[in-house]
């Protein structure tokens, strides 16, 4: 048999052949990987990402009237400024603002890179209560919040014997007068069934159907006054609380007693609620001492006024807690003497400086 002989030639064209096969075969596999679909990191990393960020604060605070119960309302607000940092379109943003855990804010809205929006939601609150405030947002994975703190804790100090005040001051003043508090208003339907008044207004509509000849002051006196005298302990403010601190007339009413300032604040609110005229017939007077350094408070106005005038009320029958005339008006705690220096004068209504003419 004749051994197969190679060329040397045909050794180099197989060898050719192979080379070319191999680089065919490489080609063709890159061009496969190169078709494959992208992956969700690839699109994701093309596309961009997003990133939603918080920021929040309490925007501004007042106090007022609560149209509900008369008290005082502590009104402010939350405001926030929500933001995307990321490089993708931030779609639905979902906005979300909780006042102890009760939705008070609801929103949804895109946000572009680099974008914000901003809002702001005003919040009521009671007096002398904590609140927490949380401002959330979210869109896809991203998600930011803040919490807030929000504490109404009712100021006390009515007068400061270090400095004059301020129309804010007085102004805020006039919320411690609370006709219309429930609490107030039963308290001062029980003055009708006070001796002499129970007789004269049993089946009184007005004030003016109890004591036609007399008038206001003798429904104060026999009613209001004589109902504080019966239910209202006079107590300085070191006996049961922080010296200088006012309450509302139901804190007074609640703990059944009060200093000079507290009891003439119970009793001109619970004169209002009975009808008494406001502005300038009945009101509050805060001053201070000989000594410029403790506050007092009394009852002033042309009603207190008429107590103490001849045929009004019988000279013996008039409250060792009124005095007579000074600077042209009465007050509760008045001695006769001139010890007292008055600062303002408040009600619902008015509240005005002192003023000697």
């Amino acid at each position: 048999m004749t051994p197969l002989r190679v060329r040397r030639e045909d050794t180099i064209v197989l060898g050719v052949l192979l080379i070319v096969l191999v680089v065919a075969a490489v080609l063709v596999s890159s061009t496969m990987t190169e078709r494959k679909p992208p992956t969700s990191e690839t699109t994701t990393s093309r596309a961009g990402s997003v990133q939603i960020t918080v920021d929040a604060g309490q925007r501004g605070q007042k106090w007022v009237r609560s149209p509900t119960d008369d008290l005082p309302q502590f009104a402010t607000g939350v405001n926030w400024n929500i933001c995307n940092v990321g490089t993708a379109v931030a779609d639905n943003t979902r906005i979300v603002v909780k006042s102890d855990k009760a939705v008070v804010f609801s929103s949804t809205t895109p946000l572009h890179p680099n974008d914000c929006a901003s809002a702001y939601v005003d919040l009521n609150y009671p007096y002398d209560t904590v609140h927490e405030v949380t401002v959330e947002a979210s869109s896809g994975q991203s998600k930011d919040s803040r919490v807030l703190i929000i504490s109404s804790d009712l100021p006390r100090y009515l007068l400061d014997p270090k400095e004059a005040p301020s129309p804010e001051l007085m102004e805020f003043a006039e919320l411690f007068i609370t006709p219309h508090d429930p609490m107030v208003e039963r308290a001062a339907s029980q003055i009708w069934n006070m001796p002499t008044l129970s007789i004269h207004c049993a089946s009184a509509r007005t004030l003016s159907d109890c004591f036609p000849e007399h008038g206001d002051a003798f429904v104060f006196h026999y009613g209001i006054e004589a109902w504080t005298e019966a239910n209202i302990v006079l107590a300085p403010d070191e006996t049961h609380r922080v010296s200088g601190h006012a309450q509302l007339p139901r804190e007074t009413l609640q703990l059944g007693k009060g200093d000079m300032e507290d009891i003439a604040i119970l009793m001109v609110s619970m004169a209002r609620a009975v009808g008494f005229a406001g502005g300038r017939s009945l009101f509050v007077v805060l001053g201070l001492d000989s000594d410029q350094t403790h506050t007092y408070g009394w009852l002033g106005g042309t009603t207190i006024e008429l107590l103490c005038k001849v045929g009004t009320i019988p000279p013996s029958e008039v409250s060792a807690h009124f005095g007579c005339q000074f600077s042209g008006l009465w007050y509760l705690g008045y001695d006769g003497t001139t010890r007292y220096t008055p600062v303002y004068y408040f009600n619902d209504e008015i509240a005005e400086a002192w003023s000697q003419t």
